[in-house]
């Protein structure tokens, strides 16, 4: 399933740089062994392709979907949603990757949200904060089932919040 869902996320960078619905790669991934269904939005709606194997249903969206309502980690207002990932084999089994990119420009106040954020989890919860050039962070709880990393690069912030076994 890890395979697939890399092949997918690479086929919406492709559907990303121009490719639109009913064009070859929405046909070569259809005919993949698990793909259940594709669909690739030509009309500004977001790429997104469901795949399921082996009892295993993976939805990868691409940029200008919507954080899933019942996903644990917030985001600050006026983010722009690059990708969401969401698996699901059962229980125990689910989890989730939300993308989401700012303006460099808002560094300390999402670097202040999610430290704020840090403080509402578990006692097992760590956080780690990097300066300097290159700013980053990292939050991590394992009880809460929770992970995100957020750094600044090339003018954007960009936050990796994901979810396992929820």
């Amino acid at each position: 399933m890890k395979k697939l869902i890399a092949a997918f996320a690479a086929a919406l960078l492709i559907t990303a740089c121009g490719d639109s619905g009913n064009t070859l790669t929405e046909q070569v991934l259809e005919n993949q062994p698990g793909v259940s269904d594709v669909q690739i939005g030509d009309d500004g709606t977001p790429a997104t392709i469901e795949i399921q194997n082996d009892g295993t249903t993976a939805v990868i969206s691409g940029n200008g979907t919507d954080v899933p309502a019942d996903f644990p980690i917030p985001f600050p207002d006026g983010g722009e949603v690059q990708s969401v990932i969401q698996t699901n084999g059962g229980p125990g089994e689910a989890s989730a990757s939300v993308v989401v990119t700012f303006p460099a420009t808002r560094w300390d106040e999402i670097r202040a949200f999610y430290e704020s954020w840090a403080d509402t989890l578990p006692d097992d919860h760590f956080t780690n904060v990097v300066s300097g050039q290159s700013p980053g962070m990292q939050v991590l709880s394992e009880e809460a089932g929770v992970s995100l990393v957020a750094g600044v690069e090339d003018d954007v912030v960009t936050v990796v919040a994901s979810t396992i076994g929820r």
